[in-house]
């Protein structure tokens, strides 16, 4: 998995647990499908004033978002 930084364009490699670097598609779904959010729930997510931002990808892979 290729995280992109930015400014300056910059790729970094990811490794997701149990999965091998490339992480074939269907092992990535897997793994993700319980922690991303659907879209009903982002679309709820973005009308609430009180709710947290969604986390990135990246966050939710490195373990920097916690699912409470």
């Amino acid at each position: 998995l290729q995280y992109y930084r930015g400014i300056p364009p910059e790729f970094v490699e990811l490794e997701m647990p149990d999965c091998p670097s490339p992480c074939p598609l269907k092992n990535f779904v897997r793994l993700i499908e319980k922690i991303v959010p659907s879209e009903e729930e982002a679309l709820c997510a973005k009308k609430s004033p009180d709710s947290k931002s969604m986390p990135s990808a990246a966050d939710i892979i490195t373990g920097k978002f916690v699912h409470l």
